[in-house]
């Protein structure tokens, strides 16, 4: 899979995932956004402390495509690694998914119409 760069300044949705040791799971949830038809958006994934390989996998996917971007932060729960990806989001409209969560391929696009 080729690098994928955002093609506005700021995109039209933030999808913060909340993520703490999904290490089996959030490679399925990336990939659930990097398929969708709509494709202005932006996914910041929050660390909340792991100790697996969450990190390595959400950097790894980072780095294939630039509209997912990592916030990393000692963990604290999944309401403050949610309020610290609102922080960081850029876009007016927000999702929430957890690190098991997938999406249909025109989810996106079906909410934002």
């Amino acid at each position: 899979m080729g690098a994928v760069d955002a093609t506005r300044s700021k995109p039209r949705i933030s999808i913060v995932i909340a993520a703490r040791d999904a290490e089996r799971t959030l490679r399925g949830t990336l990939g659930s956004l990097t398929a969708q038809t709509f494709r202005d958006w932006e996914a910041l994934v929050v660390d909340d402390g792991s100790v697996d390989a969450t990190a390595a996998i959400a950097s790894q996917a980072a780095e294939e495509d630039r509209r997912i971007r990592i916030v990393s932060r000692p963990p604290a729960g999944v309401s403050a690694a949610r309020n610290a990806g609102i922080a960081d989001s850029q876009a007016d409209w927000l999702l929430f998914l957890d690190a098991d969560d997938l999406l249909r391929t025109e989810a996106l696009a079906h909410l934002l119409a």
